[in-house]
């Protein structure tokens, strides 16, 4: 039991680090994309550099940027770092309240089934939500960098955008409901055990 306080002590204080680290870089990231979209001079984005990855391949664009070209990107792109940086530290936030009660030597107490239901609707959640930023997002790469007009029109017939997205987060958010019904039978027992005792 005192390995398990321990193991979950430390893996308290690693989620407590990491929501920090989170919260700071996604910040920082908010405040670069921010600073992008309304005080970059045009001549520092036509500056920069831009590449597509289309599958195994990366292909870096001669043509020259404006802020003002960018200015759909780079939104979808803060739209992107807002919720997903607030998602990652809510489910941070989670985790470590989940662990509270284990850290003390209480695995089969409340909050832990209580959290390990929130994480499933957590995931189920931004999980749908990555799926539509997704299509959003390509939608708006295809439209700003008119990506049919990048290969020569005697070579491609056509070129059309697909999103394939992954459902895996319905598989682990179903993981967790049951881990979360697993543990709720659990503290039913314990208070059981406790009751006899």
């Amino acid at each position: 039991m005192n390995k398990m306080t321990r193991s979950a002590s430390i893996i308290r204080r690693i989620l407590t680090v990491l929501l920090w680290v989170v919260a700071i870089v996604a910040g920082l990231a908010i405040l670069a994309v921010l600073w992008a979209m309304f005080s970059a001079s045009d001549s520092i984005m036509q500056q920069a550099q831009v590449s597509l990855t289309m599958g195994n391949y990366k292909l870096s664009l001669t043509d020259h940027y404006t802020s003002q070209h960018l200015q759909s990107l780079l939104g979808i792109t803060l739209a992107n770092l807002v919720i997903f940086g607030i998602g990652t530290c809510w489910t941070l936030l989670i985790l470590r309240k989940m662990f509270a009660p284990i850290a003390q030597g209480s695995p089969f107490h409340a909050t832990v089934s209580k959290s390990l239901r929130k994480l499933a609707y957590v995931t189920l959640l931004f999980g749908f939500l990555d799926l539509i930023l997704q299509g959003i997002t390509n939608a708006i790469w295809y439209r700003t960098f008119d990506i049919p007009s990048l290969f020569a029109p005697d070579r491609v017939a056509s070129c059309s955008l697909r999103v394939v997205g992954d459902a895996g987060f319905v598989g682990i958010f179903i993981l967790l409901l049951l881990l979360s019904w697993i543990f709720k039978y659990g503290e039913g027992l314990q208070k059981l055990s406790d009751e006899t005792l």
